[in-house]
Parts: C-alpha cells; sequence; structure tokens
C-alpha cells in the first residue's frame, strides 16, 4: 500500500504535486461563463471539446496513479472546474452526500496567505486542523467519510481548480 494512506484516514486527505497534469489541462481554454451561488457549473457539457479530451486524459493518469493501486472495485462520478469559492463552500462541510467517498481537486492558481484562498482540512479530535495555501499543480485526495470536513476561503486573486469524484469501495 502507498506510503500516503496512512495519513489520508487519520487526517482524511492527502496533498501531492502533479505538475504533470498542470501541463495537461489547458485551463486558459475554459470560459467561466458561470458566476451564481454555486461556481461549480463547468461540468463535462459546458467544456470546450479539447478541455474536455484533456480532463478525460487527467482522469485516466489520476486512477492509474492514485485510485488502482487501492482498489479495483471503483466507479468514477464527475469532474468539474470551476472558479472562486461559493458561500457553501466557505463553511466546514463534507462532500459524502454527493454519492462519492473520495475526491481530489487539482489546483491550476497559486494563493497566498496575503490573498486568501487556503483550504483547511478538520479530523476528529480537539484542535485538529490543517491549513494550506494551494500553489499550481498541488492535487489534493479528500475523504468523505464521516468525521473529516474541510472548507476554503474566498481570494482577492484568480482560483481556479477542478475536483474528479469517485466511490472507492473499501475506502
Amino acid at each position: 500500500m502507498t506510503d500516503w494512506v496512512t495519513e489520508f484516514n487519520k487526517k482524511g486527505y492527502a496533498k501531492f504535486q502533479e505538475t504533470e497534469l498542470a501541463n495537461m489541462i489547458d485551463i486558459e481554454k475554459v470560459d467561466f461563463v458561470f458566476h451564481e451561488e454555486r461556481l461549480r457549473d463547468n461540468f463535462k457539457g459546458n467544456l470546450p471539446k479539447e478541455v474536455v479530451e484533456q480532463m478525460e486524459l487527467a482522469k485516466t493518469y489520476i486512477t492509474q496513479k492514485y485510485i488502482e493501486p487501492l482498489s479495483n472495485d471503483y466507479e468514477f462520478m464527475n469532474y468539474v472546474i470551476w472558479e472562486g469559492v461559493d458561500a457553501d463552500s466557505s463553511i466546514w462541510h463534507n462532500d459524502g452526500f454527493e454519492g462519492g467517498n473520495i475526491f481530489f481537486l487539482f489546483y491550476f492558481d497559486d494563493q497566498f496567505p496575503e490573498s486568501g484562498g487556503e483550504v483547511e482540512f478538520k479530523w476528529p479530535g480537539e484542535g485538529n486542523i490543517d491549513t494550506y495555501y494551494p500553489k499550481k499543480g498541488d492535487l489534493m485526495l479528500l475523504n468523505q467519510a464521516p468525521g473529516f470536513f474541510h472548507r476554503a476561503s474566498k481570494s482577492k486573486i484568480q482560483r481556479r481548480l477542478a475536483s474528479f469524484t469517485y466511490f472507492v469501495e473499501g475506502v
């Protein structure tokens, strides 16, 4: 089993640097036309064909590198690209209700303490919170089992990311 699994099971997340993915997806081709309360409206049907093809390659890369070593019994559910932070994401939450039990967040832009845009992770126990300012190429794996929570803060600068959601049996 991979060395990050213990941390993932204890804290509910694992962090990786994936410059390969940053080179795989041309985020500049995405037109963020949906700026409503839920900013995650750029599903497959709303993305340019070229970006859909790139996201499919990214999905395959993530699946082969991170999912298949964990289990062969998995279902890929969806991917989404969005910009910013919506109100629901700025409070402690768990996205397990959406059907997946794990998902990946991939960041296209650097965030800094002076601009905001951090992501925080909370796990069972008093004071168990980690805070990160994502950098371009960061890939975060989030456990959506009960007891694990995350939230994000709004940023004064561009904050674009993609998520890849899976249901993995036995996780």
